[in-house]
This record gives C-alpha cells, structure tokens and sequence, in this order.
C-alpha cells in the first residue's frame, strides 16, 4: 500500500513529466532542423526518465540512422534484416519494456551489435500512420535502479509525442522537396519558352549562336559553352564561351568524339578524363542543331555547376537541350530563308517549316506507340498545308501513357504555331509529377501568359494506366468522346472544364473510368460533325454517334474507315479525306483488348 509520502513522490514525477511534454511541444514547434530537435529531445527523456545513456533513430527504407545520442557517436546508419523490418512495421505494439515480450532476440542482438556502447535495457517503437518510423533506446538509469511500470507508462507517452514529431518533420521535408522539384520543372519550362522566343527573333547569325549559347549555360546551369557548325561532312569551331579554340579543337580532335559530331549525335559525358584534360570539366552534354532536313551544327554545354560544387548533367537536361536545339535550328532556319529568297519565297518556305513541324508533332498511324493490351489508331487531315488540329499518344512509364485531342482557333500556319505551343506544353508538363488537373490549370494560364487574346484551344486529354485498364480525363472543352461498351453502349465523357486560353480564373474536375476487353473510346474534332453535304446539312453528332454504336465490334483502323467512307459519301467529297475542304478532319480511336 502506497505511504502519503510515495503519492507525494508520484505526483512531483507526474509534474515533472508533464513539463518535459511541455518543453518537448516547444522544441518541436520551434526547430526546423531534425537532427537539432532530435537532441533536445533526447535530452528531456533522458532527464524525464532518469536513463544514463541512450538514442533516438529514424527508421526509412529498411535503415536505422543515429540522429542523436549520449553515450556514442552519431550520423552512421544500418541496415534492418528484412524479416526484423517486416516484423517492427506490422507490429501494433509501442514499448519492448526489458526486450520481452515482443521480438525476445532479434531485436536486441541488432542492438547489441549495432549500439553496444549504451547497455541497451529498454526501448519503445516510434509510430506513425500505422508504420514504424523510428527507434528511442535507453540503457539502465542512474544508481542502477530498475524501471517501473509507471516509467513504462511515461515512456509511452513521450514516445508518441516523439513519434508525432519524426512523422512531421518527414512530411515537412518531403513537401519541401516536391515543392522544389516542381518549381524548378516550372522554371525550366518557362526559361525554355522565353529563350526559345529570344532566338527566333531574326537577328545576324553570329548574335544569334551567342545568345543561343547564353541562353543553354542559363538553361542547364553549366559553366562554359561552344558551338559547332556542321558543313559538308566538316566541323568548324563556332562561338564559344570560357573556352579557348585550342582547348576545343584539342577534345574535338578525338576520333570518337570527331565521328560523333559529325554525325549529329547527342552526347552525355559524366566522368569523361579527355573532356577533363582538354576543357577543364569531365562532364559534357551535348544537342544536334538540326531540321528534318540538314544539320546546321552541334550545340556543347560543358561543366554542371551546382550549389556547394559540381555536379553532372542528367537525362532530363539531355532532353532540355535537345528541345533547345531544336528551337536554335528553326531560328537558324528561318534565318537563312530570309538571307536567301524573296518576301513571298521566304513566306512559303516559312509554311513548309510549318508543315515540317506539325507532321514532327502530329503522329502518323505508323508513329503511334505499341501499347501492350491496347489497340491505338489514328488520323489528322489539315484542310489546308497545316491545320489546327493536333492529337497525341505519349508513353509515360511502363504502365501509363496519355492520350490528347485538340482544335486550336483558326487555321493554316497562325493555328499550327499555336498547335506547337500546345504539344510542347503538355509534353513537359506531362513529365513531371502534377496531377491531371494541375496540368490542364498549368496549361491554360501558359497559353493565356503567351498567346493573344483570340487565340484558345479545345482539349480532351487522359491518362491510361494499362494494368487495370483506368483512365482519367479531363474534357477542357471539346466535343465529347464517346465510350463504346463491347455490348453497343454508350457514354460520353464531357466532364471537365472550359476551354484553354481564355479565361485565368477556369477551373478543371477529372473523370475516372473502367475500360473492359473490348471497349472502345473515340475521339473526334468538329470537322467530322460539322461536314456538310450539297444541301447545308450537317453530318451531326446523332448521326456520328449511331454509327459509331453500329460498328462497336470493329478494330480501330476499321472504325476510323467507316467513318471516313460515312463522312465522304455525306458530302459528295469526290477524294480520300486529306484536303477537305470545309475544316480539318481528326479523330482518334483507343481499344482495350
């Protein structure tokens, strides 16, 4: 039976826990570094519970790290055997008072092994979202004296206060560095469209090639840059910057390296000695300046600089570049056509540009990608040399891919220019990890940032992931795609949002579906509802849609053929569907095997 005098000694040690908590709370409100919190917190329970020695470890990815420690050092880490890692996530219980009765030997050689220095005597099993994040070890108290379940029941208490506190600061530093990845991928999108406008201003070559070369090192934080021309089979050493032309002619020399220029290759040194010893960095990069038609030269960026130190150029800076370059090899393109011909010459060839980059841009039935379980199909007629349309199947990651459908205001070169606009947009977009919504919102202030006001867009655009034939879309727009059922059924997917371009205040909901074997989605744009025949009369959504019904049970390329053979007999169109005369012709079908 408990004395007054014991009661008196409980409630001194229940205050003195609770102000512990107390200044626990303050410590974790108030530091932003974990491993600084870390320590102040392991001073208050080692105070609170009287222990001599002891540690606190964050447990991530199947490895405890020492985050903070009396009695040994900290900072190393270990790995947690499989089993032992399985059996901490999937335990429900917190305290492992004297190693029983939970993991009675495991546990504690792991200790044994790994913090021998503390004497470990008790420990309690930091959680979080029903998972184990960490670890706060003690050894034996002071005097030696044995822990009662009253300390036990402290120990719980504080434990969960600490749990609360690793859990935060793991959210906190994962926030964090999403927030940074999707800035920078925001910054890099908007540097490439700003630089890419800079350069396709028309301006003598030599000012051209220099800003270009400002304009990667800027792009891909490198250290120096050179450029390369490109002329019947020969390599001429172009504007640099921080490099000398012996320095250059000195890497460029190389057989390997010479055979590659040549050719147009792109290039990705990490740790390249040659590259080292002849431009003063191992790590280079390097982008083709080239049209579908000739290979004006070769863009270099050499040296990835980095807060805190070097650093090496990555795969997704390749595909910066490559993009850059592209843009350089329009510019330098459009530039020579001015040099070259006359006014009305320059402008046709600016339209067989445009042409050149719309059939770069819209895929051709033989371009789609092969899709494991899926059969994709599709067509775009531009009513004149180039058109406003613009559909697109783009592989994501071995499970994903997106499918877009658009119809740009206007026609001809002005809409093929915006069409350009638009795949570029989604196709960065689309690698980065924003969510379906965020991409169509991204999109639509893009294009009212950088687009006049009577230019807009109609999109349809979703995401499929081929394992269990989901798919979400967003309908910004458009006209609605039917989703034919294997039995003849119908639905439209018309959820969504307003059209891009026009209004920075629009907002954008998804739709999920379900695809089974054998359903079918078709998209279309208004060319096709909206063909006439000699009377006036439109082809019209009813009838698109009843035909479509009909022929549920055809494969894609059949589907899209009797439609294309309905729409001509409609309007007594006396050729195959290229250069209808009314609007541009596109649609797109998606099967699920």
């Amino acid at each position: 039976m408990n004395t007054p005098r014991d009661n008196e000694a409980t409630c001194d040690r229940l205050l003195y826990c609770l102000s512990s908590l107390a200044d626990m709370g303050e410590t974790i409100a108030g530091v932003r570094s974990i491993r600084r919190s870390s320590r102040e917190i392991l001073h208050i329970v080692l105070g609170t519970m009287g222990a001599s020695k002891g540690a606190l470890l964050t447990l991530d990815g199947g490895r405890f790290t020492v985050t903070a420690a009396r009695g040994m050092k900290t900072g190393f880490t270990f790995t947690v055997e499989k089993k032992l890692a399985r059996e901490l996530d999937e335990s429900a219980e917190r305290l492992l008072p004297r190693w029983r009765p939970i993991f009675p030997g495991r546990l504690k050689r792991l200790c044994d092994r790994r913090l021998g220095e503390l004497e470990v005597v008790l420990a309690a099993l930091l959680r979080a979202q029903r998972r184990t994040i960490g670890l706060l070890v003690l050894s034996k108290r002071f005097m030696h004296q044995e822990y009662t379940d009253e300390d036990l029941g402290i120990l719980d208490i504080i434990g969960r206060h600490v749990s609360v506190a690793l859990y935060n600061f793991s959210l906190r530093r994962k926030a964090q560095s999403a927030a940074f990845q999707l800035s920078h991928k925001v910054l890099q999108l908007e540097s490439l469209h700003d630089i890419g406008l800079s350069v396709s201003s028309l301006k003598p070559e030599d000012d051209l090639l220099q800003e270009v070369l400002y304009g990667s090192i800027s792009l891909l934080d490198a250290r120096t840059a050179f450029y390369l021309h490109a002329e019947r089979n020969t390599l001429e050493i172009g504007p640099r910057i921080g490099l000398t032309e012996e320095q250059i002619d000195a890497f460029v020399a190389r057989p390997t390296y010479k055979k590659k220029f040549r050719s147009g290759a792109s290039m990705r040194l990490r740790a390249s000695r040659a590259a080292r010893r002849s431009l003063g960095s191992p790590t280079l990069l390097a982008a083709p300046v080239r049209t579908a038609k000739r290979l004006y030269g070769t863009l270099v960026v050499v040296g990835k600089e980095q807060k805190g130190g070097g650093s090496v150029f990555t795969s997704d800076d390749q595909k910066l570049l490559e993009a850059f370059a592209t843009q350089a090899a329009v510019a330098l393109r459009n530039l020579e056509m001015q040099a070259a011909i006359i006014e009305k010459e320059r402008l046709a060839a600016e339209l067989e540009t445009a042409v050149e980059i719309q059939r770069r841009i819209v895929p051709s039935p033989e371009d789609l990608p092969t899709v494991e379980g899926f059969e994709i199909h599709g067509y775009n007629y531009p009513c004149r040399e180039v058109g406003g349309d613009y559909f697109d199947v783009i592989p994501l990651d071995n499970a994903r891919f997106a499918f877009i459908i658009c119809d740009v205001s206007g026609k001809g070169l002005s809409a093929a220019l915006l069409v350009s606009t638009l795949q570029a947009t989604f196709h960065s977009l689309l690698q980065s990890s924003l969510s379906l919504v965020e991409i169509v919102e991204r999109a639509n202030h893009l294009l009212i940032r950088n687009t006049t006001a009577e230019k807009f867009a109609t999109a349809f655009i979703g995401i499929v992931d081929t394992a269990t034939g989901l798919v979400e879309t967003i309908n910004a727009g458009h006209n609605e795609p039917l989703l034919v059922r294997q039995d003849g059924a119908i639905e439209k997917l018309y959820a969504g949002g307003l059209i891009l371009g026009m209004f920075d205040f629009a907002s954008y909901e998804s739709q999920e579906i379900a695809l089974a074997p054998g359903d079918t989605i078709y998209l279309y744009t208004d060319g096709i509802s909206e063909a006439t025949n000699p009377g006036g009369e439109e082809f019209g959504d009813g009838r698109l849609e009843e035909l479509v019904r009909s022929q549920a049970h055809r494969t894609p390329p059949e589907l899209l053929g009797e439609i294309e053979r309905r729409v001509r007999d409609w309007t007594h169109h006396p050729r195959p569907i290229e250069g209808f005369p009314h609007d541009d012709f596109t649609h797109l079908a998606i099967r699920k095997k």
